[in-house]
């Protein structure tokens, strides 16, 4: 059935139930009906394809729900201009072949594929959806038998639906302009999801309970979007060239937005899915110390969202008591931070030792060097060879008793010898094992460096053990998570 190259009509044209064995073609038809349906195919079966092609305009609804179409449907450079309602509604279409929306297509109103099955591909490059009201673009609960394109110039000035679709392939949105953004809630994308050069207002990106195959996205995207949802958002790769650091920031965003949206919510504003999904996939893909960054971040706002949460809550007793507790866990928070990244990163204990074994070995050689450091021996400190150092010392020697002593006594020659690092080591390790401090101990009576390395040596000596003991918890599994 041709309707083409001239044809005009100034009312609807109906076509409800029609039986067509081979193509309809619109190439270039003009249907001006204002009001109503421009053209409606509802519940036809056309046995080919539908062009509704070049200079093709309708002014009103064009309607082809619940039709059979066995080849194709395209549309390119087609002008739908109904003003409200749909301007392409195929709600529950079957379709043998493709859709193609592309090469100026451009619809004032919505276009509906809601509950469509179609054999081949959706693509619309370059394609315009400018509706001023409800949805630009809905495929909801459609089932797609292969990719959908959504790209090279693609606008939309209204929300894209795809909720609950069936997409056998890829979803590609590159190069595209969004506008209220795009809804994927439970959608299944066999493929892959492509985010890229997408720019717009892109109010709200909803993933909810989407899965898709792999993940391949660009930072800019994600950064303009007003709401992103990745509640129960699912995939099994990623391939994009956001780092660890940028995806943290993806995760952030998206529970910036929860928390907005749970101004009365029951419990506290966190949903740790994403974080632990994201840290699933770095952690199949080889990036163990990303995924291990990405667990830490979680576990980080948890924490804070339980404590905003608890003071929201202080209003009887009990709860102000609780929130009192969190308050005073904050330090003990700190520091399993600190040391071991709440459990995700145990290798940040052997950092934090590694620098109080050297803070602490620079105190003593300075010391030592200053001579404020005594032997740790009863015989010695009351032999001849020691109390006559201390005597020329106060008799006015310049050097400290320890130096007089182990450059004149044959006694010093067989003590001890002692080694800054060796000693660092004795404080912080808790077992005396290496003889350094049972052999040697500061003056708190010859200087101020004496004083320090006297009264210092309890805070590495409790951090040893605090660390020790922590790193014991966090690599036997009893203390943090392991997921």
């Amino acid at each position: 059935m041709h309707l083409r190259e001239g044809f005009k009509a100034g009312a609807g044209v109906d076509l409800g139930g029609a039986r067509i064995g081979g193509h309809l073609a619109c190439t270039g038809g003009a249907f001006e009906a204002t009001e109503g349906r421009a053209l409606n195919c509802n519940g036809a079966r056309i046995g080919a394809s539908v062009f509704l092609i070049k200079e093709f305009r309708a002014r009103a609804e064009v309607n082809f729900g619940g039709a059979e179409i066995g080849g194709q449907l395209a549309c390119d450079g087609g002008a739908f201009e109904a003003k409200k309602g749909q301007a392409l509604n195929c709600d529950a279409v079957r379709l043998g072949s493709n859709v193609s929306l592309s090469n100026g297509f451009r619809a004032k109103a919505g276009v509906n594929f809601r509950g469509a099955e179609i054999g081949g591909q959706l693509a619309s490059v370059g394609g315009t959806f400018e509706a001023t009201e409800g949805l630009a673009l809905t495929c909801n609960a459609a089932r797609i038998g292969a990719d959908v394109f959504l790209k090279g110039g693609f606008r939309a000035t209204a929300e894209v639906d795809f909720a609950r679709a069936d997409v056998v392939g890829a979803l590609v949105v590159t190069g595209a302009e969004i506008g209220d953004g795009i809804g994927l809630e439970a959608a299944r994308i066999g493929h892959g999801f492509f985010w890229k050069n997408v720019t717009g207002a892109r109010r709200k990106i909803d993933l909810t309970e989407a899965r898709v195959g792999s993940l391949r996205d660009d930072r800019a995207s994600w950064e303009g979007v007003d709401t992103l949802i990745l509640h129960g958002f699912r995939y099994d790769r990623i391939d994009g060239s956001m780092s660890v650091t940028e995806r943290i920031a993806w995760l952030g965003r998206a529970q910036e937005g929860l928390a907005k949206r749970q101004e009365t919510q029951v419990g506290p504003a966190f949903d740790p899915q994403p974080h632990v999904q994201l840290a699933t996939i770095l952690r199949a893909q080889g990036d163990r110390t990303g995924a291990a960054l990405v667990l830490v971040d979680r576990e980080k706002r948890q924490r804070r969202a339980m404590r905003e949460w608890r003071w929201k809550q202080n209003d009887s007793p009990r709860e102000i008591l609780r929130w009192a507790m969190t308050l005073v866990g904050r330090p003990v928070d700190f520091l399993f931070w600190l040391l071991a990244g709440y459990g995700h990163r145990p290798a940040r204990a052997l950092g934090v030792s590694i620098v109080l074994v050297l803070l602490a070995s620079g105190l003593a050689h300075f010391t030592y060097e200053a001579g404020q450091f005594a032997p740790n021996s009863d015989i010695v400190l009351t032999s001849a060879d020691w109390l006559g150092a201390v005597a020329a010392h106060e008799a006015g020697d310049a050097r400290m008793p320890v130096q007089i002593w182990q450059e004149g006594s044959a006694t010093a020659q067989d003590y001890e010898t002692f080694q800054p690092l060796l000693y660092g080591l004795d404080l912080f390790i808790p077992l005396d094992a290496l003889g350094q401090e049972e052999a040697w101990r500061p003056s708190t009576e010859r200087g101020v460096l004496g004083k320090a390395a006297f009264y210092s040596r309890w805070f590495f000596q409790g951090a040893g053990w605090i660390i020790t003991a922590l790193a014991a918890a966090v690599l036997t599994g009893l203390v943090g998570r392991r997921d």
